[in-house]
């Protein structure tokens, strides 16, 4: 009878049990550089992500802005209308300080 311990007739017969391959410091440097480049590049799909997220707040804010300009420019008269009407303003203080002398 056989003992249990004992390796069966096809696994004696395997020569990969028989020699084992011992990886090479190559092939274990090949699969740790594999690896790190599948980090990497998830790494760096993340990042990309987030960048593309900041460029499009950054030109939403932009286009905040301008829509702020273009209304404050609107809202503003013209530089000749604002300058006549400070002169007009200086005229009358002009005329109650001489009626008041």
């Amino acid at each position: 009878m056989m003992d249990i311990d004992e390796p069966l007739d096809f696994e004696v017969e395997d020569s990969l049990l028989i020699n084992p391959v011992v990886p090479s410091k190559r092939r274990i440097a090949l699969s740790i550089s594999n690896e790190f480049e599948l980090l990497t590049m998830k790494n760096l799909m993340g990042l990309d992500e987030l960048l593309t997220e900041h460029y499009k707040e950054q030109s939403k804010l932009i286009e905040n802005e301008a829509r702020k300009q273009a209304k404050a420019r609107k809202c503003y008269v013209s530089d000749d209308e604002d300058k006549n009407c400070k002169e007009a303003m200086l005229a009358s203080l002009l005329d109650d300080c001489q009626k008041q002398a």
